[in-house]
């Protein structure tokens, strides 16, 4: 019965994580610590199992769609420098203090969340537009880079809560689904990273972790099929929107969290 709950929850979190761009880390995490029982650190790494497996089925996924919305060169430059990100937030995991790292993720997802409902209809008007490259351009992509793969194996996502909205404003030639399939991408390669970190330190449980990342694989092809559902790009900039202010939400929740004192 744990196991079918569990490929059920995943399920939801593919599905809803695909559609919006990020690797659903922001649910996993919480879903292992509290639900299975595990500390903060295991449930960071397990949670780091599905979403390497969602958003690399997600990736898949888009590839198979006729109107494949991946960027190459926009990914090439994210995984660039989210490589460097990665390997420097694994080592500052030890040291820095998560509690205020999501505290100012909270105020920056509302802000974030609300100017995306604010003006969903001025970038929807900018898709599929040509972009040219440029100087600040790249240092936008690399520094969306960079942040992404830093907070990967310390909240224990795939980066896509900073790519997602930093693509939206900073590129919205490519559009809600360009930013959500080079998003997307982004997450799997910082996942599989972040996996690769933290195997040294153990702790691992498959008989938890598989069910529920085969449900989010499972459910990463329904996400990103109804990505590509046509008129959906309005409500789909809702939903993550609103994704945002429950993920903020859920920050607060954790800061006040007694199961949190004394963590990092």
């Amino acid at each position: 019965m744990k196991s079918l709950w569990l490929f059920g929850l995943g399920l939801l979190i593919g599905a809803w994580g695909s559609l919006c761009g990020i690797g659903g880390g922001v649910f996993a995490v919480p879903m292992f610590h509290f639900l299975c029982g595990m500390t903060l650190p295991a449930a960071i790494a397990n949670s780091l199992v599905l979403v390497a497996l969602m958003t690399s089925g997600g990736t898949l996924a888009e590839l198979a769609q006729p109107g494949c919305a991946l960027h190459w060169d926009v990914v090439g430059v994210l995984l660039a420098t989210s490589w460097i990100g990665t390997q420097l937030g694994y080592r500052a995991a030890k040291k820095i203090a998560v509690r205020r790292l999501k505290l100012a993720f909270g105020v920056l997802l509302v802000g974030v969340a609300l100017e995306i409902l604010a003006s969903s209809h001025e970038r929807s008007a900018l898709a599929g537009g040509d972009f040219e490259w440029s100087p600040g351009l790249i240092a936008l992509l690399a520094g969306t880079g960079f942040v992404s793969g830093f907070v990967s194996p310390l909240l224990g996502i795939g980066g896509g809560l900073i790519a997602v909205p930093a693509l939206l404003f900073g590129l919205p030639a490519i559009g809600y689904l360009g930013a959500r399939a080079c998003s997307t991408a982004m997450s799997a390669f910082n996942a599989w990273l972040s996996v690769w970190l933290y195997r040294k330190r153990g702790g691992l449980r498959f008989e938890l972790t598989l069910p529920a990342s085969a449900g989010a694989l499972c459910g990463s092809w329904a996400g990103v099929r109804l990505a590509h559902v046509p008129g959906i790009t309005f409500y789909a900039e809702i939903v993550i929107a609103l994704t945002l202010l429950l993920i903020s939400a859920r920050f607060v929740w954790d800061l006040r969290a007694k199961s949190y004192a004394g963590t990092p």
